[in-house]
């Protein structure tokens, strides 16, 4: 269809794109959503658009009520055979397109409970067979067997078994089809009950139709019956002339339409109830009485004329039916819609739900162990690592990374000890530099001057930061534990701390500051170079005038190892100030191994 011409229909098919596909069955629409090129889906799609009762499948135990209920219904029967299941697609569309007229009956002769079936109508097992079957359904009025049926055959076969040998007049589309518009076209119509009573006479009547063709080959006559009690309206507009009986029952009316809305006809009266019974007296009578219209000179125009009341449709719904049938239909469709959405993202569904669940479960489990179980203690190592504050050992192999590699904007604080004081000075430079160990910038460690790379080391970085460099160094290294140094590695200098260093402050009134900014005489006295250091002193005028005052003013007063660190916290504080003395080298010394 044109979209342009159909808008409603295209707007129901939510503005889908064109050209697309789109099935409309009932008034049904169902809009194909898959890609054209697969043509199996598109097979799918038109099967899943018919309706399931369309061909029902049939076995030898319920064919033959199949085939004998067309008195019921007025249709001829079309039993489709196949060697295999499901019905093809092609026999469906057949179906559809004349389901007004023929009803279709579909028998896998692979099976053996359609065993019996194929024998009868003797059927090739390996090929697709259509019977044809009318009132006589032991002898097929038409008969088609090929391994492919074509479609133009299909429908010539139909076209021309469209109706019964005596159909009933059961609706207005069978008057018009089999009763056209025309003086040269008689219909002989049989008034009767629906009862078995009048079987006879319809049976008469039907084999006088079947041999009536041989005998007016070139004539055109329908035989029709039609139900009393069904149609009055049809009956009581013919009974109103002088020549019709009172009473119409087992009488016939032979007529030919004039228009849409008259007749011309004449009635054939029965002469008792069984006339019309007894096939030779039927068989005689109407011949007669067609030879006798035939071979007069008024032979196309009866003598009487009445307009024609309409013939009622037997086989209408009732508007209940009608609706059931369509809310059967839309839930049909939404139950094939939902499938192929299951089938196209079941996957992705069914992913996603069972995620959900999961996630459920696992929510609802630690909601449980929340409120049911008591937090649980951190251990102590947990405890540990959460405190850890690392102090690495400044040798060889870390070198490298502890002075000469590290990161721009980053310091490293020694501290010197030797193997008497490693634990208790440990401890003390641990607990001071504890609040400073989240501290990205700065790193941690110790020098144990005990061992002879670590004191050679030492000795050479003291000769760096001294005027005379080829003076050979020696240290005491009792007098060096405690020391504390900060190494700037990329801008080569360090600053150092000790108790008797003129920068400390570890008495309160500052006593022992550094006052001056030059560095001692000879830069020995409080670096430990001097091994005799208890028996030499300062000499007064030579600190004044050299602007520094002595370490210690009592030459008798001694330091304690546990209080050699007290001052560390305010040297810190200036340290990360910049107000301590930089001692700048030219490199830093190679520590060997």
């Amino acid at each position: 269809m044109n979209k342009d011409m159909e808008p409603s229909a295209f707007w129901r098919a939510n503005g889908v794109f064109v050209p697309h596909l789109v099935s409309i069955l009932d008034s049904n629409l169902i809009v194909y959503k898959e890609a054209f090129h697969n043509v199996d889906s598109v097979i799918e799609f038109v099967r899943n658009s018919l309706p399931d009762n369309l061909v029902p499948e049939y076995t030898d135990l319920n064919v033959d009520q199949f085939l004998n209920s067309w008195s019921a219904d007025n249709c001829v029967r079309a039993l489709v055979m196949q060697p295999e299941s499901p019905l093809r697609v092609r026999y469906a569309l057949i179906a559809i397109e004349y389901r007004n007229h023929i009803n279709f009956g579909f028998i896998n002769i692979g099976l053996y409970e359609c065993q019996s079936t194929r024998d009868r109508y003797k059927v090739p097992h390996d090929k697709d067979t259509l019977l044809i079957l009318k009132e006589n359904v032991r002898h097929p009025a038409a008969h088609l067997s090929m391994s492919y049926l074509p479609i133009f055959g299909l429908r010539g076969i139909m076209e021309t078994n469209k109706y019964l040998t005596l159909p009933r007049l059961s609706s207005q589309d069978v008057f018009d089809t089999l009763c056209p518009v025309g003086q040269k076209h008689f219909c002989l119509v049989l008034v009767s009950h629906n009862s078995p009573n009048h079987d006879a006479h319809r049976k008469s009547i039907r084999r006088f139709a079947l041999e009536a063709h041989s005998i007016y080959p070139d004539v055109r006559i329908t035989f029709l019956y039609v139900f009393r009690e069904r149609q009055p309206h049809f009956v009581n507009s013919l009974i109103q002339g002088k020549e019709s009986p009172s009473e119409p029952m087992l009488h016939i009316v032979l007529l030919t339409r004039l228009n849409k809305i008259m007749v011309s006809y004449k009635w054939l009266l029965g002469d008792d109830y069984n006339d019309w019974a007894n096939y030779d007296q039927t068989k005689e009578r109407l011949t007669g009485v067609l030879n006798s219209l035939l071979d007069s000179e008024a032979a196309w125009s009866l003598n009487n004329k009445v307009h024609i009341g309409v013939v009622l449709d037997e086989h209408s719904q009732s508007l209940l039916s009608r609706i059931g049938a369509r809310a059967q239909q839309h839930l049909i469709n939404l139950f094939y819609t939902m499938v192929n959405i299951f089938i196209n993202n079941g996957i992705f569904l069914l992913y996603t739900v069972f995620l959900m669940i999961g996630v459920v479960l696992i929510i609802e489990d630690e909601i449980k162990e929340i409120k049911v179980e008591p937090k649980k203690p951190k251990s102590s190592s947990q405890l540990q690592r959460h405190r850890e504050l690392k102090l690495h050992e400044l040798r060889a192999e870390t070198y490298n990374g502890l002075v000469r590699l590290i990161k721009p904007g980053c310091r490293t604080i020694i501290l010197l000890i030797d193997n008497n004081t490693a634990v208790l000075l440990a401890q003390q430079f641990y607990h001071i530099m504890w609040p400073f160990r989240k501290n990205k910038s700065l790193l941690f460690g110790y020098l144990n001057l005990d061992r002879t790379p670590s004191r050679d080391w030492y000795c050479n970085l003291l000769s760096l930061s001294l005027t005379d460099t080829n003076k050979s160094i020696h240290i005491n290294t009792r007098n060096c534990v405690g020391t504390v140094l900060s190494l700037c590695s990329l801008k080569k200098y360090y600053c150092m701390y000790h108790a008797k260093h003129p920068e400390s402050s570890r008495y309160k009134n500052d006593k022992c500051r550094r006052i001056g900014t030059k560095p001692p005489k000879n830069g020995v006295e409080f670096w430990g170079f001097n091994e005799d250091h208890e028996d030499n002193s300062f000499d007064e005028d030579e600190e004044n005038t050299a602007g520094f005052k002595p370490i210690l003013k009592d030459k008798e007063e001694d330091i304690r190892t546990e209080q050699l660190l007290d001052g560390l916290p305010m040297w810190l504080d200036r340290l990360f100030e910049g107000s301590t003395t930089r001692y700048h080298i030219n490199y830093w010394p190679d520590f060997k191994v």
